[in-house]
């Protein structure tokens, strides 16, 4: 029988080609099912090419996919999952055991792997947070625009959070119409006068926005996203662990690149919307004239200054 599947000593060949199958010195291409016993499941093969027949005697029909299985009588054969399961009762078990090995080993040498990349993986984070305008720039410049416009128009962060995580980055300059204009537009079918006296055009975008969004917060991504989920690989003993212990590591793997792959494009849209133009825009949208005002003299270089 197969050692316990939580063991990482457990040999499963990979199976290719139908060579690796019939390549084997104790492979049988004809074994009676009906005359020997299962002994072990040996490993899967999955979309071999072109179809080849099955190894049992009353069976020997050509499929892709099987299993590589080893007889009482010391023979090999290739069966499919359904013949396994009409001739050896302990198939499904051994089959099922076989496939749970082959998951650990490959979720093991996941999580081995980003554990050998861990001072690789390191260094690109602090090279992100500390580059040229990279993390700590972007992440000092939102902390900066946000007590700036706080500090003036409260309703207007609010705003500036929400068009970010809907896309909205067009700002209108409204103009009311003269009584003339309405008057004009109504007698042209245009529309109702009360519907006319304003006139909405488009006067900028803003460039970069979604670094405001929810979804690109560098806080989340690069500390409690790419740092905690490298933390948590790094603490896994991958040699002895297994089952959900492993699952959960080699998830932590894949939330590392994506958490990675956030911070950078943060730091992308960062870059495009920490401009002085963009932060006229900004003022442009605030409630008021006197609230324009009071913001129209945003610059990055304020809101980048490094704060005691």
């Amino acid at each position: 029988m197969i050692q316990d599947p939580s063991s990482e000593d457990i040999a499963v060949p990979s199976i290719t080609s139908w060579e690796d199958i019939f390549g084997r010195s104790a492979y049988a291409s004809d074994v009676d099912g009906t005359k020997t016993e299962l002994l072990d499941v040996i490993a899967p093969y999955r979309g071999l090419q072109p179809a080849k027949p099955c190894g049992l005697t009353n069976c020997h029909t050509p499929h892709n996919n099987g299993y590589l299985i080893v007889t009482a009588d010391n023979r090999e054969t290739n069966i499919g999952a359904d013949c396994g399961k009409k001739h050896f009762p302990e198939f499904a078990a051994q089959t099922r055991k076989i496939e749970r090995i082959l998951k650990e080993q490959n979720l093991r040498a996941i999580v081995q792997g980003a554990q050998s990349r861990a001072d690789a993986t390191r260094a690109v984070i602090a090279s992100l947070r500390t580059e040229e305008r990279g993390a700590e720039w972007v992440t000092r410049c939102l902390l900066g625009l946000r007590q700036a416009v706080v500090n003036v128009d409260p309703q207007l962060w609010h705003v500036l959070k929400r068009r970010a995580n809907t896309g909205d980055t067009v700002v209108n300059e409204v103009r009311e119409r003269s009584k003339k204009e309405v008057r004009e537009m109504v007698a042209a079918n245009l529309g109702r006068a009360e519907e006319l006296r304003f006139e909405s055009k488009p006067t900028g975008r803003l460039s970069g926005l979604e670094v405001l969004s929810n979804r690109l917060d560098l806080n989340a991504n690069l500390v409690k996203g790419a740092e905690a989920s490298l933390q948590a690989v790094v603490a896994i003993d991958a040699r002895r662990s297994g089952g959900k212990a492993l699952q959960t590591a080699a998830k932590s793997v894949g939330e590392i690149d994506s958490s990675l792959a956030l911070v950078r494009e943060a730091i992308a849209s960062g870059r495009l919307f920490f401009t002085d133009a963009n932060l006229a825009l900004v003022a442009f949208i605030a409630a008021d004239e006197a609230k324009r005002k009071k913001l129209s003299g945003l610059t990055v270089a304020t809101l980048s200054t490094k704060r005691t």
